[in-house]
């Protein structure tokens, strides 16, 4: 299998509150020296660079990124995230993640975050903490993350997520996830804002052939008392 991997996805979302529907098209470029059973675990070394333009609130918005995550010692991982946004209408003008994993053995994986958003009108810092457990095909992750504007008091959050790897492909996937609590966005017409957030999503990803894998998504999100969005995500991927 090659180590290098494209992947292209649309979303679509109709929102609640009589706005225009959102779109959001991205496109990404991976380097994966580890071998595809990696995706089961958490020793992952990953390079990847991506695009993204978006369409929200009636405005467009583009940003470009990079991700490495990298093994070190026997059960470590570093994980670095960088991104920004030349035209910044609504999304970061710049935003940066660390984080730290570590393996406790019997499939039990702890991560701390700390992640920094530079929007245009005031900055955003955060701090997560997840636990993961894998156990034969299944994954289950629990994250407590909390931010805050700054010099104001922190908005707490939490999100779960279930895997399960069920085909002969390691990256043959589905996905449940729920997420809720307060979310600090930025929304083109306020600037800054917090919401209270319940969400639950349910996605998947197919190999169709050694090179090429198909990825889909159906998601329920509510903003209150911002709006509620419904979203399906459509991607595809291929190993160069």
């Amino acid at each position: 299998m090659s180590p290098f991997e494209w992947g292209a996805g649309l979303s679509l979302a109709r929102i609640s509150n009589g706005g225009p529907d959102w779109s959001t098209v991205n496109g990404e470029l991976l380097l994966r020296s580890d071998p595809a059973d990696s995706l089961r675990t958490n020793r992952r070394r990953v390079v990847a660079l991506d695009l993204q333009r978006a369409e929200r609130f009636g405005q467009q918005d583009s940003q470009v990124g990079a991700t490495a995550a990298i093994p070190f010692g026997r059960r470590w991982t570093a994980a670095v995230e960088a991104d920004g946004s030349p035209s910044n209408r609504f999304l970061p003008v710049w935003a940066a993640d660390i984080g730290l994993s570590r393996e406790l053995g019997a499939g039990v994986v702890v991560t701390g975050r700390v992640r920094h958003r530079e929007y245009r009108a005031t900055p955003v810092d955060g701090a997560a903490l997840a636990l993961e457990k894998y156990a034969g095909i299944f994954r289950a992750e629990y994250e407590f993350s909390a931010s805050a504007v700054r010099g104001a008091g922190a908005t707490p959050s939490h999100h779960v997520v279930a895997d399960a790897f069920y085909g002969a492909d390691p990256r043959d996937r589905v996905r449940l996830a729920f997420a809720f609590g307060k979310e600090i966005e930025g929304v083109a017409a306020y600037g800054v804002t917090t919401s209270s957030v319940r969400d639950g999503s349910v996605s998947w990803q197919q190999r169709l052939s050694e090179r090429w894998a198909i990825e889909s998504g159906l998601s329920l999100s509510d903003h209150h008392p911002l709006y509620t969005r419904r979203e399906v995500q459509l991607g595809l991927r291929c190993a160069l």
